[in-house]
């Protein structure tokens, strides 16, 4: 048996433990008996799901970037200058 299974719209089959069962998984919730008992708090399963989402985006992490120009002062300057 895998340990998990695919399926469309980001929703995965995860194994159990003991593998007796597969659990309905996706980043928002899971069927485990964790997440029954701890609503608020994300599952290992879940948070396997969200770590795969993230690894699977094309662009390139990279840290916040702040666009630059010039203030309308600063401007007229340079314009003034040329």
């Amino acid at each position: 048996m895998p340990s998990f299974v695919e399926l469309a719209g980001g929703v995965r089959l995860t194994r159990s433990k003991k593998a007796d069962c597969y659990y309905t998984t996706t980043s928002r919730d899971c069927s485990c008996p964790a997440r029954a008992y701890n609503p608020g708090v994300a599952c290992k399963h879940m948070k396997t799901v969200q770590a795969a989402m993230d690894n699977e985006s094309i662009r390139p992490k990279l840290p916040a970037f702040r666009s630059f120009s010039e203030l309308p002062s600063e401007e007229r300057r340079a314009a003034g200058a040329a």
